[in-house]
């Protein structure tokens, strides 16, 4: 999900280790995201793009001020009077943006910009056109990871598909590099440690466009 913003990967794991040793800490819900969500790809990824890594931290920090608010306000229990077309129709199109954003890495292709000017019908139109130059090694990983988590819960409910999936693909890289001399594309280099942490990073100029 970092990566899909526009961000190194280690913000993703700095994020999901921070946020759910506090969220383990402060709260009894048996049901958290205290990490990265999908929900929040779409908007963040613009504002990478836009505002610089900056503006997006101080989103993050407007944003926990904002669900504070609800929490304190208990506004939360207003949001069970959408109907459920609605929050399905809105998790489709994350849905729809986060495949049209990562298809590229499926297929292991670089396409060139599509020019259109149509959001995800542009991803899709030029992962399409730079078919023919697939990365079959990592087209063939990508297909044991998702063939995988279908497979998985359907033998055992309880089963933590992608986390297994993720494991079978890291372990699948390295013994088919090894056996086949395979090259498969990598995040890079993960720091060793974690970073200070510091609020002068944040750009809170904006804070009023944000």
């Amino acid at each position: 999900m970092a990566l899909a913003m526009g961000l190194p990967p280690e913000a993703g794991l700095y994020t999901s280790i921070t946020g759910g040793a506090i969220w383990g800490m402060i709260s009894n819900a048996p049901l958290a995201t205290p990490g990265l969500s999908a929900t929040v790809v779409p908007v963040l990824a613009v504002l990478v793009k836009t505002h610089g890594v900056g503006a997006a931290m101080a989103a993050g920090a407007l944003s926990g001020l904002i669900m504070t608010l609800i929490g304190a306000l208990r506004v939360g229990r207003f949001f069970s009077y959408l109907p459920q077309p609605v929050v399905a129709a809105f998790t489709s199109g994350l849905g729809v943006i986060i495949v049209s954003a990562q298809i590229k890495a499926v297929f292991g292709v670089e396409p060139a910009p599509a020019g259109f000017d149509l959001g995800v019908v542009d991803d899709f139109w030029a992962v399409i056109k730079a078919c023919g130059q697939s990365d079959y090694h990592t087209l063939s990983v990508a297909v044991l990871v998702i063939a995988m988590m279908f497979i998985l819960p359907r033998w055992k409910n309880d089963v933590p598909a992608p986390l297994i999936a993720v494991i079978v693909a890291w372990v699948a890289g390295h013994a088919f590099g090894r056996a086949l001399g395979w090259r498969l594309p990598s995040v890079g280099a993960l720091p060793d440690g974690f970073p200070q942490p510091s609020l002068a990073a944040m750009d809170f100029s904006s804070f009023s466009a944000l």
